[in-house]
């Protein structure tokens, strides 16, 4: 078994166990995260089906089944890009997905040219621009995850975050390497250079853009595969976290940043009566919005200078979190547990006088939809 087939195989079961970690993830712990799933799993399929071909014709791709796996794993790409911009936000850069797709727009279109009746130079030229367009689609995608691993590991110090960054970065490295090797072949086809040393080291020690991506994957699907619940942490400081019911009265209330010793003790103090207030309050505040504005929707969002108070509702509860910023996991988070309260405890969310210990396994429910949340270091309850 060659070098290359070993790591496709290698590969190859690292999907498939994360492809059934992500299902599992998604049916039994409604954890949902689409575009990354979506890309595992044609990741899998993909490399199944390149593995089943070597093996069973013996023989290479053909230039049309290249294009067309390399148009499949551009859009893996541009799957995994969106993954990465959900980590650290709520919304999708408009600018940066459409610069993305420009540079997919050119490998699609230079892949199709390649296939007209051109000869000599022209030809060439547009083989080229393909491995151009592909290679800075995924340079660009994998540099910009490395970017945002980069700012994950600065707010957090987590070693996963410093290990997924070094693998894209690898990733990244790969299609540079690839592309090198793309525009000596192009000059050498066209008769500018007569041979290239690196063209020969590459040859000589096995080593390939496609070799170097590939480590850089496995390194990246394997931070994932032991950590699991790592794809949904939320990189940005959770100050608070409060649970409320519809009319206001406070379920669950959590702070979690620590105060100086001096003001330990009377923030303590101030923020049980906060939590007993703020259900209330953001109530009032929605519905002199809707009453004065014609508003249709309920309050969602409070921003100050330096940090965004964010409030999910259902019907019968609602979860406030106080962040330095918002992500698309968070919100899923917060949605979670509101679903699942609601769930568990239908009756009791409808009193209007709540008792002592009435919602027991609240904790547990936070802690299973936030599992990287710290130790609060006040509650209410």
């Amino acid at each position: 078994m060659t070098e290359a087939s070993l790591s496709s195989l290698i590969l190859l079961i690292l999907l498939f166990i994360f492809s059934l970690i992500l299902t599992y993830q998604t049916i039994f712990k409604k954890r949902k995260t689409w575009f990354f799933s979506l890309a595992v799993y044609l990741s899998f399929l993909l490399t199944l089906s390149e593995i089943i071909r070597s093996v069973v014709t013996g023989t290479d791709l053909s230039l049309v089944l290249i294009t067309i796996a390399l148009i499949i794993w551009s859009l893996i790409y541009i799957l995994l890009f969106l993954f990465f911009q959900q980590l650290v936000s709520n919304t999708i850069n408009p600018i940066l997905t459409l610069f993305i797709f420009f540079f997919y727009f050119i490998e699609v279109e230079f892949g199709i040219l390649q296939f007209y009746e051109y000869n000599g130079i022209i030809k060439e030229v547009f083989i080229f621009l393909w491995d151009l367009g592909y290679d800075s689609l995924g340079f660009v995608i994998f540099i910009y995850g490395a970017v945002v691993h980069l700012h994950i590991l600065k707010k957090t110090n987590d070693i996963e975050a410093g290990i997924i960054t070094s693998a894209l970065i690898v990733i990244g490295l790969g299609f540079v390497w690839g592309f090198t090797e793309d525009l000596l072949i192009f000059l050498k086809d066209i008769e500018i250079i007569k041979d290239s040393q690196f063209l020969t080291i590459s040859k000589k020690s096995m080593l390939s853009g496609d070799m170097i991506k590939a480590l850089g994957i496995l390194v990246f699907l394997g931070v994932y595969v032991f950590r699991p619940n790592y794809i949904f942490k939320h990189p940005f400081k959770i100050d608070s976290l409060i649970i409320y019911n519809r009319i206001g009265l406070p379920i669950y209330g959590a702070k979690y940043t620590k105060s100086n010793e001096e003001e330990e003790k009377e923030i303590t103090e101030k923020q049980f009566y906060h939590f007993e207030l703020i259900g209330g309050a953001i109530n009032a505040l929605s519905e002199f919005i809707i009453t004065t504005a014609g508003s249709k929707k309920k309050l969602n969002e409070i921003n100050t200078e330096d940090k965004i108070i964010k409030i999910i509702s259902n019907d019968l509860c609602s979860v406030v979190v106080m962040s330095d910023k918002i992500s698309f996991f968070l919100i899923q988070s917060m949605k979670r547990v509101a679903n699942s309260i609601s769930k568990k405890y239908p009756k009791e969310l409808e009193e209007k006088h709540l008792e002592d210990d009435i919602f027991p396994e609240i904790k547990e429910m936070i802690k299973d939809s936030f599992p990287y949340l710290p130790e609060p270091v006040f509650e209410y309850s």
